[in-house]
């Protein structure tokens, strides 16, 4: 899973006066987790918009898929292998 980071500009708020400014940032840090790569994608733009600067970092990786059978898979492997054993295997 990836997890895109970046700083929102919430609020600039005057602690001075419109002669002598005194600009306070409010700054909002959020985060997005994006467990596939279309997630990724999909939420790239939105980031990009959202972000302070456009600055953004990315941590973590997207895992790899399990090839190994699912218990259900091994099941239905059983079954069909008995079946085909016993010629009772039906054909639909």
């Amino acid at each position: 899973m990836k997890i895109i980071k970046y700083k929102f500009l919430t609020a600039e708020i005057n602690h001075g006066t419109e002669e002598q400014p005194d600009i306070e940032q409010v700054f909002l840090e959020k985060s997005i987790e994006c467990k596939t790569e279309a997630q990724y994608t999909a939420n790239l733009p939105v980031v990009l918009k959202e972000a302070y600067n456009g600055e953004y970092t990315v941590e973590g990786e997207f895992e790899e898929e399990s090839t190994e059978p699912t218990w259900q898979d091994s099941i239905e492997a059983q079954v069909t292998y008995t079946a085909m054993m016993t010629d009772t295997l039906l054909e639909v």
